[in-house]
């Protein structure tokens, strides 16, 4: 899981090797140099009900993962901004 560090400029990552619930699993895909890019986020609880979150780089699904992916006729590309991010830009 990771977060983006504004001041550092760059994600800071970190592991955890727990079972978790997952509460929410939102985020985009677009392209970047052509490639597709998965750009999700989560939400996730630990067994006292406690939550983190932040960027999901990888994750191991045990029983079920539900995911719902809306379509836009509109192609998404990653274009770095004024913030440092390569933000989702619509490419109208």
């Amino acid at each position: 899981m990771g977060r983006f560090n504004f001041k550092e400029q760059k994600y800071e990552e970190k592991s955890f090797e727990e079972d978790f619930e997952i509460t929410s699993l939102t985020g985009n895909v677009g392209t970047q140099d052509d490639i597709l890019v998965l750009h999700p986020h989560v939400q996730l609880a630990r067994a006292d009900l406690s939550l983190i979150g932040g960027h999901l780089n990888l994750l191991q699904v045990q029983g079920t993962c539900e995911i719902y992916l809306e379509v836009f006729d509109t192609e998404f590309k990653r274009i770095r901004g004024k913030v440092g991010l390569k933000l989702l830009t619509p490419q109208m």
